[in-house]
């Protein structure tokens, strides 16, 4: 996954230059005796100057929203390869144990690697950003928006709507992803069920023999 920068940033640029560029025209009538700010006879010089003051603040409030924006979205990047890796590994032993040659006790032998890959998916559904926040949580503000029970059941437990930061007078970003759009919303033809339900059906199989129809 790539992220472009110029869409975050583009707006917020032009927009500061041109407020700063009418401030400075302002200010460099008030240095050269061109304009006296006099309150009874340069009412709107004044207000023009402090509404320009205050466009610079709120688009240096944007500028770094954007760039707070853009680290978290390289957090999101960077964990969405490394699903999409163990997403792969996972095929890859589904393949290798449905060998029918395979005994029970021999195919019994991929459980520890499908936990392994279990625990390294819930660990980064679960990941924080460089700002403390979860990445996968949306805005419930939880540590850990999955959790896990003593028989090894994950649950979502964080909000279905993602953070999203505003970077210009007219447009947000995403900060982070909701986790069970991602983790939960895999079609099994009737609903949808999570990620980590499919890896407990697949190690459940792994316990019986191919022939038995389980």
């Amino acid at each position: 996954m790539s992220i472009g920068t110029p869409r975050l940033h583009q707006q917020n640029v032009e927009l500061f230059a041109k407020l700063n560029q009418e401030l400075k025209s302002i200010q460099a009538q008030v240095g050269s005796g061109e304009a006296e700010l006099k309150l009874s006879e340069n009412l709107h010089e004044i207000s023009k100057l402090n509404a320009a003051e205050e466009r610079i603040s709120e688009t240096n409030q944007f500028l770094q929203n954007s760039k707070r924006a853009y680290t978290e979205l390289e957090f999101l990047d960077v964990a969405l390869d490394r699903l999409q890796n163990l997403t792969i590994n996972l095929q890859e032993l589904a393949v290798e144990s449905s060998n029918d040659v395979l005994s029970k006790k021999e195919r019994e032998r991929y459980l520890n690697d499908i936990q392994m890959l279990k625990k390294e998916i819930l660990d980064i559904a679960n990941q924080n950003d460089g700002f403390g926040n979860s990445i996968f949580g949306g805005i419930s503000g939880k540590k850990q928006p999955f959790e896990i029970d003593s028989k090894g059941s994950v649950s979502y437990v964080g909000s279905s709507l993602a953070r999203e930061v505003k970077i210009s007078p007219s447009l947000h970003v995403k900060q982070n992803l909701a986790g069970n759009s991602i983790f939960e919303n895999i079609d099994s033809g009737q609903s949808k069920i999570s990620v980590f339900e499919v890896i407990d059906e697949f190690a459940e199989s792994l316990k019986n023999d191919l022939n038995s129809g389980m």
